[in-house]
């Protein structure tokens, strides 16, 4: 028994050991067998299906919600009395606009008028002033709706109603002039009835004098007249001779072109009679020698005419330039009559009444004199003064601080104002200022606060600043439809700015509350009208012949290349078509990669 066991024992360990023995030389390879297995398997077609999708492509940028740039407003210098002055009405609350027309403070009794201008006050603008600050003030006033009439930069009496109604408007007047003042203007006017009457009692004298002109004056005023109607008389007769030139030497040169022609004519009749075998279409024979002279004798004939068409030509000529030259000899006498006769009249004429003459051009001069210092005197009571007036370059304006109150001396800083208009502001480089234009749809959001609204592009700047913005752009250009591809960072150019009015924020939000935040804004630049067919950009292969194809997989390891027509490039795809109707549709298996 145990040796039955023993032997099963050792079989059963054979058995085991051979087993063993097999698994381990099937692992065993040769080495052409380990170089065939180690040869790559037969490569695979990497594809995606082409796809219809919307696309776009955006420029993110970076943008601060503030209100438009700061001003602050000082008291004007100036003003009517030479002692202190003092606010004796208080400026507007903070957080409320200032609007064109609007007396932002009143300084001892007088207004403070808050207009729209880029130029500052830098003088008294009076009935007489000319400029582009005069021309600033008639463009206030018919904002407001104060007629200045032509806004031509000067300051005339349409001018000053319309700033006499400015100060109506705001519930004052003009001042009223000082004593000082009252009496030039007095004088001034005594100064110009004194000189009006003299100007009456010159212009009076000189009448008498020359009242009382002698034949001789009238004799060469007659011939004077006389000489001039001759001027026109002559000048007609020249005109007409002038005229009459080239068309009369037409005419003769047309009469000796006819004749010239004639003649031709007549030589080839006799040419063609003289030809060997010429048969006379009217006998129906030969042309006798008789019949040839009668030709040649309508050739001589024809020959006299010319010659008598040529010297006629000449003579054509030389007549009309003739009598033109005639004509300008006669309109030049003419006109030396006319200074003869009027030099012989001014001398008639010298010496009489030449001291009244004398008295009347002076009395005139003291007239525009008087005139003058009447405007000037009257002028200092009128007109937008320097210390009553301030502008800025927009409106409306929001108080942003208030400096003097109510019984403070009226010296220094007034108030602060920034612009009324909340906005998000940033800035474009050069590149992407034709990609962002007024009215296009934005995206503003704070990812911090998890807010989100929309936005429009109110402004966009015509002139760089100088690439001053403390605005960044994330990226710019249509790149992957997000940060894009740009060097928005680059402020080695000029930046251009640009303004995005928000839209409607959720009613949890106060729009003021955000002042001073900093909003990542998205532009969307240009966009494809709904979906249309696109692929992978890797999908994409250009040919030494410029043409653009994809490969499409038609099945197993068999493709084909098809060309196409690119289109907008955004987000990793690029819209295609193919350049042949339904070679490319939504599905198709294109390669962009093995």
């Amino acid at each position: 028994m145990k040796r039955s066991v023993a032997v099963a024992t050792v079989i059963g360990v054979a058995a085991v050991s051979g087993g063993s023995a097999w698994i381990a030389a099937s692992q065993i390879t040769s080495p052409d067998d380990a170089k065939r297995a180690a040869r790559a398997p037969k490569a695979s077609l990497v594809t995606v299906p082409v796809e219809k999708r919307a696309l776009s492509a955006n420029l993110v940028l970076r943008g601060s919600l503030s209100f438009d740039e700061a001003t602050t407003i000082q008291v004007p210098s100036g003003g009517q009395d030479a002692g202190t002055r003092v606010i004796t009405k208080d400026p507007p609350a903070l957080g409320t606009d200032v609007v064109e027309g609007q007396s932002i403070a009143e300084i001892s009794g007088r207004p403070l008028f808050v207009l729209q201008g880029t130029l500052p006050v830098f003088r008294d603008l009076r009935p007489g002033s000319t400029g582009d600050d005069v021309t600033q003030l008639e463009e206030s006033l018919a904002r407001l709706g104060h007629d200045p009439g032509p806004v031509d930069g000067t300051y005339d009496a349409a001018t000053e109603a319309a700033v006499d109604a400015l100060y109506s408007a705001a519930g004052y007047t003009q001042r009223e002039p000082t004593a000082a003042e009252r009496d030039r203007i007095e004088g001034a006017r005594t100064a110009l009835t004194s000189a009006q009457s003299e100007l009456t009692a010159a212009r009076a004298a000189l009448q008498g004098a020359t009242s009382s002109a002698s034949s001789e004056l009238v004799r060469l005023e007659t011939e004077l007249e006389a000489a001039r109607r001759a001027v026109t008389t002559t000048r007609q007769a020249q005109s007409a001779a002038r005229a009459a030139v080239d068309p009369g030497i037409a005419l003769a040169r047309q009469e000796l072109a006819t004749a010239t022609s004639v003649r031709d004519v007549a030589n080839a009749f006799v040419a063609a009679a003289s030809a060997p075998g010429a048969i006379n279409p009217d006998t129906g024979e030969a042309y006798t020698a008789a019949e040839i002279a009668g030709l040649r004798a309508a050739v001589n004939d024809a020959q006299e005419v010319v010659d008598e068409k040529a010297r006629a030509v000449g003579e054509t000529a030389k007549e009309l330039t003739d009598a033109a030259t005639a004509a300008d000899e006669a309109a030049s006498a003419a006109d030396g009559a006319v200074r003869v006769a009027s030099a012989a009249l001014a001398e008639a004429r010298r010496g009489r009444g030449e001291a009244e003459r004398s008295a009347v051009t002076a009395a005139e001069q003291g007239v525009a004199s008087a005139m003058k210092e009447l405007t000037e005197a009257e002028s200092v009571s009128a007109g937008l003064l320097q210390s009553e007036a301030v502008f800025l370059r927009s409106l409306p304006r929001r108080v942003g601080s208030v400096s003097l109150h109510r019984g403070d001396v009226a010296t220094g800083e007034l108030v602060q104002v920034s612009g009324s208009n909340l906005a998000v502001r940033t800035s474009v480089t050069a590149a992407d200022r034709s990609l962002v234009k007024p009215g296009t749809k934005v995206t503003i959001a704070e990812s911090d606060l998890d807010l989100r609204f929309d936005g429009v592009v109110a402004k966009v700047a015509d002139q760089p600043d100088g690439g001053t913005s403390n605005d960044s752009a994330e990226g710019s250009g249509s790149g992957d439809g997000q940060n894009g591809s740009g060097s928005g960072g680059d402020r080695s150019s000029g930046r251009f700015a640009v303004e995005i009015a928000p839209g409607e924020l959720p009613s949890e939000v106060d729009l003021p509350t955000l002042e001073g935040l900093n909003f990542r804004v998205t532009i969307p630049v240009k966009s494809t009208e709904g979906k249309v067919l696109a692929v992978p950009a890797a999908a994409l292969s250009a040919t030494g012949d410029d043409r653009v194809r994809v490969e499409v997989a038609i099945s197993g390891s068999r493709t084909e290349f098809v060309d196409v027509r690119k289109g907008l490039a955004a987000q990793g795809f690029v819209e295609v078509s193919s350049l042949k109707a339904g070679r490319l549709k939504e599905g198709d298996e294109v390669v962009v990669g093995r």
